[in-house]
């Protein structure tokens, strides 16, 4: 079972190289959609060694076709936000989903939503969000 990963991307350089690491620690191929990025986040692709596909901003149902389209021979497809990581435990728990041979429609992850304040981080919002699905 392959399983491809993407994040869409604008200028997100503050955030996208921790994504980019934590979908390559998972995915077997990797894309990053970039809708138009100036602050060095087509640099950070390079570097991560994701393949970018440059896409005008029309939206996130046309960035997400882009990006479902380049991830053609992977069974699922997979994606995270720009400003979204996954914690280790995360990595772990997709790794055992995919060794499990899955034959699930999509797939859904927990999403933790953390705080922070000065000398504190704490967990205030978990969602339950689809975040990829089996290619048709």
């Amino acid at each position: 079972m392959r399983l491809g990963g993407f994040v869409i991307h604008g200028s997100a350089a503050a955030t996208l190289g921790a994504c980019l690491e934590s979908l390559a620690a998972v995915c077997d191929e990797l894309v990053a959609v970039d809708s138009g990025s100036c602050d060095g986040s087509a640099e950070l692709v390079r570097a991560s060694g994701a393949r970018r596909v440059e896409h005008p901003w029309c939206g996130y149902g046309a960035a997400r076709v882009a990006a479902v389209a380049a991830l053609a021979p992977c069974d699922y497809v997979f994606f995270l936000d720009s400003d979204e990581r996954l914690l280790p435990g995360a990595v772990e728990a997709i790794r055992r989903w995919k060794e499990s041979s899955p034959a699930a429609p999509y797939v859904r992850l927990a999403l933790r939503d953390w705080a922070e304040l000065p000398g504190r981080r704490f967990l205030f919002r978990t969602e339950h969000r689809v975040r990829g699905g089996r290619r048709a």
